[in-house]
């Protein structure tokens, strides 16, 4: 199967747990799962999402880790977790001593199923197969409307504002204090500093990433339905702009005006302040990094599948540098011209010029961009439960 993702020219491969016909699981299910995206991972040219990672972006877009996937789903996913193939199948206990793995590769974009095998192995674990049980339910606190005096309850609660579903990022402010948060359940709300709701506006489908917030007091903001929205300081729409793709990136704005935007298919927009486009990069990967902006005004951005670029205002590529694993977060620009970027489980600092300056390596993957404090330290939190914090040259 390896050969044939080679031969497909699919690099970037999931491996969902392994199910019984029925959706039983077994301790078997992950076993198989752990082997085989260690057996694909030492291929060359081929990139496995690993394996904790996986299961927490599949537990963001609420599927699970089985490998029965509906068809109408594979392509959403493969574009979700940026991959060109899905690695599923069952397992079928022949005896106490043998498990029967059926395995298929599908293609996320057409559906079709590139190759399938079937093998016999070890049956090395001893648990029985057992009917799939739903994750339990997070701990669910009282929301504003069933506990009036929740805030008297904690004194260090100002206010609580609820919105209709998940909050996935961090609110931007206006230079009058209004606070503005988007949320997946479609809207962007605008508060006054008290929580009380000045407006929302509802764009097509979910966001997940901040506004930015121009010096005017115009609001950019980009949307799962495809669409990047300007608006006034009273929520009313002044333009929308549509990108043909989902978008996960939240805008940069540069000095002149200019709105930076990258989107599912991979192009990095340049929006004029009108909403017309002024120029379309093709970064040829899935964007869900937000794009960051330097003092000379070079973007940097970065693809799902870990390749960071850099590209002048004018559009023109600088440079591109492949990265040493997927990529979950978004550069960041620090001093001396240094560009940051985590994929995998390390950090990587960049010249301006794309010389890579030194790697730090965790135990786990790393989520979110790293931050700067005034004295140059910089700090970095890993799926390994530590955060560190680095000297500008790398050391701990």
């Amino acid at each position: 199967m390896a050969q044939t993702a080679r031969d497909k020219n699919t690099i970037h491969v999931a491996v969902l747990e392994f199910s019984y016909p029925k959706g039983e699981l077994s301790s078997g299910s992950s076993i198989v799962q752990e082997k085989l995206t260690t057996h694909i991972a030492k291929e060359q040219d081929i990139e496995v999402v690993e394996r904790n990672l996986l299961k927490k972006l599949l537990d963001e877009k609420r599927l699970e880790l089985l490998g029965i996937v509906s068809a109408s789903e594979q392509n959403d996913l493969g574009t979700f977790l940026g991959v060109q193939a899905i690695l599923t199948g069952t397992l079928n206990d022949l005896s106490d001593k043998e498990t029967e793995i059926n395995a298929r590769l599908i293609d996320t974009a057409s559906g079709r199923i590139l190759r399938a095998e079937s093998a016999e192995i070890s049956r090395t674990w001893k648990d029985a197969p057992a009917p799939h049980q739903e994750q339990p339910p997070a701990k669910r606190y009282p929301d504003a409307d069933e506990d009036k005096d929740i805030s008297a309850k904690d004194p260090r609660t100002k206010w609580i504002f609820k919105t209709l579903n998940v909050i996935y990022t961090v609110p931007a402010f206006s230079k009058d204090g209004t606070i503005y948060i988007p949320s997946s359940d479609s809207f962007l709300y605008a508060l006054n500093q008290d929580g009380h709701e000045k407006w929302r506006f509802k764009t097509g489908d979910e966001v997940r990433t901040s506004p930015a917030v121009s010096p005017d007091g115009t609001i950019y903001i980009g949307s799962y339905d495809g669409n990047v929205y300007a608006l006034d300081s009273n929520g009313r729409l002044k333009w929308q702009f549509s990108a043909g793709a989902k978008i996960d990136s939240s805008p940069a704005l540069s000095s002149d005006g200019t709105i930076y935007i990258g989107d599912w298919n991979g192009i990095l927009h340049a929006l004029n302040p009108d909403g017309t486009q002024r120029w379309a990069f093709n970064a040829n990967g899935l964007i869900r990094s937000s794009p960051v902006l330097d003092r000379y005004g070079d973007i940097y951005c970065a693809t799902a599948q870990g390749v960071l670029f850099s590209v002048s205002p004018h559009g023109r590529l600088n440079w591109s540098r492949p990265l040493g694993g997927d990529v979950y977060s978004s550069p960041m620009a620090g001093p001396s011209r240094r560009i940051y970027m985590a994929a995998g489980n390390a950090l990587y600092a960049f010249s301006q010029n794309g010389d890579k300056l030194w790697v730090f390596y965790t135990s786990q993957p790393i989520y979110a961009p790293p931050s700067i404090a005034f004295d140059g330290t910089i700090y970095i939190g890993s799926w390994d439960n530590n955060l560190y914090a680095l000297t500008p040259n790398g050391a701990k």
